[in-house]
């Protein structure tokens, strides 16, 4: 999936106030997707994410804007993350020790 693709689906999802909704859509429009629009999610690197912030930074002077962007694009990047994790046990229940299993010393 595309970064572009991921990132609309982050916005479309969360229905968000109107006022909010447009913020980050300008915000992925004009500050992030020129960067990363057409990129993998898997290719999207921390060098690359702190040299773009570096280069907003350096182009608008604008350090809120660039902190409001850097969250935005982090916020997406987690939950595409998260949603690629292995799901995790249900509470509760516990995994097996790899030592114990691989012993043969399990639980019984």
């Amino acid at each position: 999936m595309s970064f572009q693709e991921c990132a609309l689906l982050w916005v479309k999802e969360r229905r968000l106030s109107q006022i909010t909704d447009e913020l980050y859509r300008r915000l992925l429009r004009l500050h992030i997707l020129p960067a990363f629009d057409d990129l993998d999610l898997d290719q999207i690197t921390a060098p690359r994410v702190r040299s773009w912030r570096s280069e907003r930074l350096d182009a608008t002077g604008a350090e809120t804007t660039a902190a409001k962007s850097y969250r935005l694009l982090k916020a997406t990047l987690e939950t595409a993350a998260e949603d690629e994790a292995p799901p995790r046990p249900a509470a509760g229940s516990r995994r097996p020790r790899l030592t114990r299993v691989m012993s043969g010393r399990g639980r019984r």
